[in-house]
Formats: C-alpha cells, sequence, structure tokens
C-alpha cells in the first residue's frame, strides 16, 4: 500500500479502525486467537496464545503525522489497567508515514516510559455549537475535567534496550 493509501485517514475513527486491523494481523501471524472489545475496555485487543495463560491487552496508538508517532496518550483508566496488569499489557504504536506501516510493540508501557500526568478541560456539549451559532447564543461554559497521561517514546528510541520492545 502506498502512502497515497493512507492519505485518505483523516479522522480518529478511521485511523484506530485501521490501526486495530494492523494490529490484528500481526498478531494472527504469530497465531494468536484474537478478541476485539468492547470500547469501554481500557484497551482494544485481547489476544491470547497457544496457552491460555499467554495474554496480552493491547492498547493500539496510531499517528499519520511523523512529528507525532513517538507521541503516547492513555487515558486514567488505561494507565491504571496497565500498571495492574504490567508484563500483559502491550501498546502497539502503528505509523502510516511509509508504504507499510511501522509497528513499534511496547511491553509493560508503564515500567518503560517516563510518563507526565495532566489534566484537562474539555468542553461539553460542542457537538451543539451549530445551533448556538446559528440562533446567535452564547455558548455556555461547561467543561469536564479529565485526567491523562502523556509519554513519548524518545528514550526508548536511544536506548539500546532491544527487549523495551518485546
Amino acid at each position: 500500500m502506498s502512502v497515497k493509501g493512507f492519505k485518505h485517514l483523516k479522522n480518529r475513527n478511521e485511523i484506530e479502525r485501521k490501526t486495530i486491523k494492523v494490529a490484528i494481523k500481526e498478531e494472527k501471524k504469530e497465531g494468536r486467537k484474537i478478541k476485539i472489545v468492547s470500547p469501554k475496555k481500557p484497551y482494544d485487543i485481547k489476544s491470547i496464545g497457544k496457552k491460555p495463560e499467554d495474554i496480552r491487552f493491547i492498547e493500539v496508538k496510531g499517528h499519520i503525522n511523523p512529528k507525532e508517532f513517538n507521541y503516547i496518550k492513555l487515558t486514567e483508566r488505561e494507565y491504571n489497567f496497565a500498571k495492574k496488569n504490567e508484563e500483559k499489557y502491550f501498546i502497539y504504536l502503528i505509523n502510516f508515514i511509509k508504504e507499510k506501516p511501522i509497528i513499534i510493540k511496547i511491553r509493560n508501557p508503564i515500567k518503560k516510559l517516563k510518563w507526565k500526568k495532566e489534566v484537562i478541560k474539555r468542553r461539553k456539549g460542542v457537538r451543539f455549537k451549530t445551533l448556538y451559532e446559528k440562533y446567535n447564543i452564547q455558548l455556555p461554559e461547561i467543561f469536564k475535567e479529565e485526567v491523562q497521561y502523556v509519554s513519548t517514546i524518545d528514550e526508548l528510541l536511544k536506548s539500546d534496550m532491544n527487549d523495551s520492545f518485546k
């Protein structure tokens, strides 16, 4: 697939669907059974190896912008689940900037990466913005605070930690 083939991936839902497909294909190559889970779960894919106890909880992160490739955000639920499940939790960082997707697998990312906690405010009710504008009504200032954890893979890429991606 050429780079042009990825240019159409404009919104987050499209990118997420494409990255999950790539991750599933990667897991199936290893002969693993795949279960796509509910969006309510703090991971995207449950992958089971030949032994039932060989479980991977995979959170898939995808980018089409090369400047964002090393940047990872986890919700508070994802972060806490990853912390609890350590060696069973993986982040698959998938970038669509080349002809073939680039995949970096990070096992136990809470231990291997440096994380920064951020509290962000999101405006609620933005989906009705056009109605407010149409009737010239001021948009209410209703915010919801969310916690997220942010990291980069810069240190892993600079180091010789070959096992970081296993």
